[in-house]
């Protein structure tokens, strides 16, 4: 994808490691929405990528939209 800095291999490979460790604990994973804002991924390509290494995880995926980043600009003269 032109413009894109998400190295989508990169992804899976440390998605399948956290899923890893997700089993052998028993635990829930829970993240933003990755890759989509300054890295300018495509959400279709990561949420598949998602939904391969997660898949059957008994305790379940959150992932959650956060809240637009505000910006505060002051200049001191």
């Amino acid at each position: 994808m032109e413009g894109s800095r998400i190295r989508y291999q990169a992804l899976d490979k440390a998605m399948a490691k956290l899923a890893d460790v997700a089993r052998q604990r028993e635990a829930s994973v829970h993240m933003p929405r990755l890759a989509t804002g300054g890295a300018g991924g495509d959400w279709e390509v990561v949420e598949a990528l998602i939904r391969q290494n997660f898949d059957g995880l008994d305790k379940g995926v959150w992932v959650y939209d956060l809240p637009p980043r505000q910006t505060q600009h002051s200049l001191e003269f």
